[in-house]
């Protein structure tokens, strides 16, 4: 069957619409849509043709096809008496998620640049030291994910695994971006063995570490994370029953953090390494005494 003739069977406007939702999720515009869908299912059309099949003026037409001609959706064949258009294979507009992704990525790159560059100005008389206070999931989520900006390491008084207390997804995201960043952790645990809780391996074997400490010297109670100026608080335990309750503090103190790494490394050193064994095929692995 002829593809116009398939086209007029299926293209009702309830499908059509469908499809306008759909393109417009990509950033393209019902018009564009339109002149599209009409060479898809049309074939090799010229402007003329185009404009009485779908009422528009022929400048307005002009401008989509260039517009189209810039996701990659349309080309244009030159004729004797004019130029015609046609379109492209819709796989293409993978071309369009993929140019998103790179903008996201340089506009990753420049906020990062940013948080870098800020900093230098403030003046020297500015307050070096600071209180934040993050309340619900959101604000655990919140101190979390600041974890990101770690310069090299961040130390950890740990209670509980990532994944205890926050959605699988969202720890393996961090992970993820610890990894890429080149963040390493420290993890101080009163737990003798560290179940596998990850896939994100090549972070847990090249980037993690944990130590033993017994709770007759030390015993965790509440978790705690010290990276560059920063000392944070957090409350989960409140998680089980009202997320709301949930309470961290984020102090921000060069002192205080350089002490408390100080202290950290100390207790660090008296702590016994939790080894990773290796697991089963298909497993993530364990860590023991």
């Amino acid at each position: 069957m002829p593809r116009r003739q398939v086209y007029n069977s299926v293209m009702d406007i309830k499908y059509r619409n469908s499809l306008v939702k759909k393109f417009s999720k990509l950033g393209i515009s019902a018009e564009c849509t339109s002149v599209y869908l009409e060479l898809w299912g049309g074939g090799i059309l010229s402007v003329v043709q185009l404009s009485k099949r779908l009422s528009m003026g022929r400048n307005k037409i002009y401008r989509l096809l260039e517009e189209l001609e810039g996701y990659n959706l349309v080309s244009q064949k030159e004729k004797q008496h004019g130029s015609e258009y046609e379109a492209l294979h819709y796989r293409n507009l993978q071309l369009i998620i993929d140019k998103k992704k790179e903008e996201y990525k340089k506009a990753e790159r420049g906020l990062e640049d940013l948080f870098d560059d800020l900093p230098y100005l403030k003046g020297s008389n500015a307050v070096s030291s600071k209180v934040i206070h993050y309340h619900g999931l959101d604000g655990l989520k919140q101190v979390n994910w600041n974890l990101v900006y770690a310069k090299g390491m961040f130390r950890v008084f740990e209670v509980s695994r990532l994944s205890s207390y926050l959605e699988e997804d969202f720890a393996e995201k961090l992970r993820l971006e610890w990894l890429k960043r080149k963040v390493y952790t420290r993890d101080l645990t009163n737990d003798k063995e560290v179940a596998a809780h990850t896939n994100v391996t090549e972070f847990t074997t090249k980037y993690s570490e944990y130590k033993y400490i017994d709770p007759k010297i030390l015993k965790i109670e509440t978790e705690i994370y010290i990276y560059n100026d920063t000392v944070s608080v957090l409350e989960y335990d409140s998680l089980k029953y009202d997320p709301r309750s949930i309470f961290c503090v984020e102090i921000h103190n060069p002192a205080l953090a350089r002490a408390q790494m100080h202290i950290y490394d100390i207790i660090w050193k008296q702590a016994k390494l939790l080894k990773i064994v290796p697991g089963e095929k298909g497993k993530r692995g364990t860590r023991k005494l």
